[in-house]
């Protein structure tokens, strides 16, 4: 009970204060009134009508942030050698970001088709002692059919 009694005397009071403060400032707002009672005339500047458009111009600074927002995340790694567009621009499905620089892929790949062609040469090398090997197999069975070269001789020819 107190404190609402508190409460509501410090309401008045504050009220009342307010009223008091500021009475003074809206009684001296009044118009000044001329001598035969009517308020004075203040001198207006008129200016005909113009129609036109209106324009506000400002500058202002600050950081735009995107509601989408993608990272490019490339397959290989290395250095640029061209960039294709600008932060803001609109992309095509597609269209080539950047281009990486290629010389050492260039030429990681010559030496993977001489590593190939190498390697080709060595399965021809093999296919052709493989043939010879088996042409001495068979001269070696044909001549043990004969009866002309011993068990140990096939053995070895099949080694």
């Amino acid at each position: 009970m107190r404190r609402v009694l508190f409460y509501l005397t410090l309401g008045i009071f504050l009220i009342s204060t307010g009223y008091l403060a500021f009475m003074p400032q809206i009684r001296q707002d009044k118009p000044k009134r001329g001598s035969g009672g009517s308020p004075t005339s203040v001198a207006v500047e008129v200016s005909p009508v113009i129609i036109r458009d209106l324009e506000d111009e400002g500058k202002f600074s600050g950081s735009l942030i995107p509601k989408i927002q993608f990272t490019v995340v490339p397959k290989i790694s290395g250095r640029l050698k061209k960039l294709n567009c600008d932060v803001g621009d609109r992309l095509k499905k597609d269209q080539p970001i950047a281009e990486i620089e290629d010389e050492e892929f260039v030429q990681a790949v010559v030496q993977a088709e001489a590593e190939l062609a190498i390697a080709r040469a060595s399965v021809k090398e093999s296919e052709a002692l493989l043939e010879t090997a088996r042409r001495e197999n068979d001269r070696v069975k044909a001549m043990r059919l004969q009866k002309v070269s011993s068990d140990v001789e096939v053995e070895a020819s099949l080694a």
